[in-house]
């Protein structure tokens, strides 16, 4: 819970900037070669949802 709290708290654009409120950014590809840092990144997004899913009991994430 806290992790997803901090997620949508300090993570998700707000819309109003140009960009539509809800994309999850500052995700990192590849650290250690600078590669996509600070992104918007499928696999954040991803696991942003189904923990948000799961949270809500739409699904069990034993079974994903």
């Amino acid at each position: 819970m806290a992790i997803l709290s901090r997620l949508a708290e300090g993570h998700l654009t707000q819309g109003g900037d140009g960009r539509p409120a809800g994309m999850l950014l500052d995700g990192c590809y590849d650290a250690a070669e600078g590669l996509a840092e600070r992104h918007e990144l499928i696999w954040g997004d991803f696991f942003l949802a189904l923990g948000l899913a799961s949270l809500n009991g739409l699904v069990d994430p034993t079974r994903v």
